[in-house]
């Protein structure tokens, strides 16, 4: 899964495996972002399903991890925080496969386990 931020000079966000990559463009450096169970800013769950940078508010990706929730990753600071959803308690739940922003910044949620969520605003 590549996807390229409409507005950035970064190149895409891609997945590998466990782990969130950026490509810096400028500098020409990778990042990989993986979760840390003793840092609370990392990504909550290193299996990436979904990517979407917001067009509402500058600087936001939003990552969408098997079993980890919905991240907001802020890429100025480089820090995930994690939306948490629990809607349904099926053992699959709070994996994050699709998303969709609307023009008011309130995004849809394709998930395993829990069905279309509607999220009105979680920045």
């Amino acid at each position: 899964m590549i996807r390229r931020p409409p507005r950035s000079t970064l190149f895409p966000y891609t997945t590998l495996f466990r782990s969130l990559i950026k490509y810096d463009s400028n500098k020409k450096i990778f990042t990989n972002y993986v979760h840390d169970k003793n840092n609370q800013n990392s990504i909550s769950n290193s299996v990436v399903r979904s990517l979407l940078e917001s067009k509402v508010y500058p600087d936001v990706v939003y990552v969408g991890t098997r079993g980890g929730n919905l991240n907001l990753f802020d890429t100025k600071t480089n820090n995930f925080s994690t939306i948490p959803f629990n809607d349904y308690s099926d053992g699959s739940s709070n994996s994050v496969r699709s998303m969709l922003e609307e023009e008011d910044g309130s995004l849809w949620l394709g998930t395993w386990g829990d069905g279309l969520l509607d999220r009105k605003s979680v920045v």
